[in-house]
C-alpha cells in the first residue's frame, strides 16, 4: 500500500490559494468584518507561484496585497464574499478546514491573525 504524499513532497499553488481563502473566511468568522486584512506569513517564491496559478478561482471576492519586503501578503474580502460565509454551513466548513490546513501548510505559509 502506497503512503499518501505529504505536503512537503507535493507543492500545489491551487492549495495555497484555497488555504488563503478558508484562512480569510476564519479571520472574518472569528474577528469580524470590521477587523481589517487577514495576514499571512509567505515568501517571495511562494507568492510568485500562487500567483502564477492559472486558476484564480478561490480568490473571488478577495483583494491582495503582497509586501515582498516583509514577505507578508494582507487579504482584504468583500460584501459578497462575507455574505457567503454568514452561512452555517459555509462559516462551519471553513472553521473546520482553517484548523486542518493551518498545520498541513505550515511550512509553505502562515496566518498571523487568525
Amino acid at each position: 500500500m502506497e503512503k499518501p504524499e505529504t505536503e512537503l513532497e507535493v507543492f500545489s499553488a491551487l492549495s495555497l490559494l484555497e488555504y488563503v481563502r478558508l484562512m480569510t473566511a476564519a479571520h472574518y468568522i472569528n474577528m469580524g468584518a470590521d477587523s481589517g486584512a487577514a495576514r499571512f506569513a509567505i515568501s517571495p517564491e511562494d507568492f510568485a507561484k500562487m500567483d502564477a496559478e492559472p486558476l484564480k478561482t478561490p480568490l473571488i471576492g478577495l483583494s491582495l496585497n503582497y509586501k515582498p519586503d516583509e514577505k507578508i501578503l494582507e487579504v482584504t474580502a468583500d460584501e459578497a464574499f462575507l455574505h457567503l460565509y454568514e452561512n452555517k454551513i459555509m462559516n462551519e466548513v471553513a472553521r473546520v478546514f482553517a484548523v486542518n490546513y493551518k498545520n498541513r501548510y505550515a511550512s509553505r505559509i502562515m496566518a498571523e491573525n487568525v
